[in-house]
């Protein structure tokens, strides 16, 4: 086309899996053929090259086949580089508190992964999956200041699309458990209500037109069934990431990794683009006994912990554990190596810029 992209927008309806099975050279060289391609409960619209674009790395997270030399990146642990780093004040691990007080600290904070990423993909392939600070910019957590929900929420999203590069990134929003992202016995639900919960905090992103939506750190299968219901409701393409014990391996609910992840496929036509398992140091994924399953093939990469230290351990510190920064990437190289189909590598708690380019170093290369 002579725009470069798409001659015309399309419209995906009713089941988003089907559109991600759309090849490239499908959407660029006939657009129109594509028009009612299915996805979704919602309509989505795709108005130029660079939503076409967009739609094409969604496809890789569900696919990775569809662009096997594409790998994703993520930031590091926000809350805690604010804390300790720069010695900010984060309310109950609340990010958008700075955010509405002193964007330009969160900026500072997200703008070297912004670099690295094009850095990188002047070489390679590589996507920076953004997201805004919205982990706990849900209902529960929002009431209790004195900031209106909405307002939360559009410019959380609006503040970080602007140092965005659309060349090399999604811009999505984080989605966290309604409680302790390690335990999740104080605030239990149903599937059915962790669906209302949720919905609430998914109805207003999409509004504000994001990429796609990260639920991270989830704990329990009930509440992660839930929250991918409700993004299934609205249309808003979503990826799961559930955190594991260092103990046993299963979620703090005491669920197993594959259990949650087929329960959730089976719950809702496999609508999550994949799954990630999050604030888990990866020398701690234990998954060889997994490979040869289907559901496996489903989990696609790691937000890990800069600390091998339990939850329960890191929960007591008072300091700042940042782990061995060239351990982190050694690890991260090495379930590259031995799970190929893992396309997605970030950080979370206790990492930092180190972390990433070091591992996206040793991923790449491997």
């Amino acid at each position: 086309p002579e725009d470069d992209g798409l001659r015309s927008f399309l419209k995906i309806t009713k089941r988003w899996p089907a559109f991600l099975s759309v090849s490239r050279k499908e959407i660029i060289s006939d657009p129109e053929r594509i028009v009612g391609a299915e996805a979704g409960s919602q309509r989505f619209e795709v108005m130029s090259s660079s939503r076409g674009e967009v739609a094409l790395r969604l496809a890789a997270l569900r696919d990775p086949s569809t662009d096997p030399e594409r790998t994703f990146m993520t930031y590091a642990g926000t809350e805690l580089t604010l804390i300790y780093d720069k010695g900010l004040e984060v309310p109950e691990f609340c990010a958008w508190y700075v955010t509405m007080r002193t964007p330009r600290e969160l900026r500072d904070v997200f703008e070297p992964f912004v670099t690295l990423a094009k850095r990188c993909n002047c070489k390679e392939k590589v996507t920076l999956i953004m997201d805004a600070p919205t982990w706990r910019a849900s209902p529960d957590y929002v009431a209790k200041s004195h900031y209106d929900f909405q307002e939360v929420i559009a410019t959380s999203v609006s503040e970080q699309r602007k140092i965005l590069d659309r060349e090399v990134a999604l811009l999505s929003a984080e989605i966290g458990p309604r409680g302790d992202g390690y335990d999740p016995r104080a605030t239990r639900m149903t599937r059915q209500e962790a669906r209302a919960y949720h919905a609430i905090q998914i109805a207003q992103l999409t509004k504000e037109r994001v990429d796609m939506a990260s639920a991270l750190t989830f704990n329990s299968t009930d509440e992660t069934v839930g929250v991918a219901l409700a993004a299934k409701d609205y249309g808003l393409p979503l990826l799961v990431g559930v955190t594991l014990e260092k103990k046993d391996g299963k979620l703090p609910d005491g669920s197993d990794l594959r259990d949650l992840i087929n329960a959730v496929d089976d719950a809702t036509d496999s609508y999550p683009l994949c799954y990630i398992v999050n604030c888990y140091h990866p020398s701690h994924c234990d998954f060889d006994h997994y490979k040869s399953e289907p559901w496996f093939k489903r989990l696609r990469g790691i937000r890990g912990n800069a600390s091998t230290l339990s939850h329960d351990e890191l929960d007591s510190m008072t300091t700042l554990d940042a782990g061995d920064v060239d351990d982190f990437a050694h690890c991260m190289s090495s379930l590259k190596k031995d799970f190929p189909h893992f396309n997605l590598f970030g950080g979370c708690c206790g990492t930092d810029i180190s972390h990433i380019q070091a591992t996206l170093h040793k991923v790449l290369a491997s």
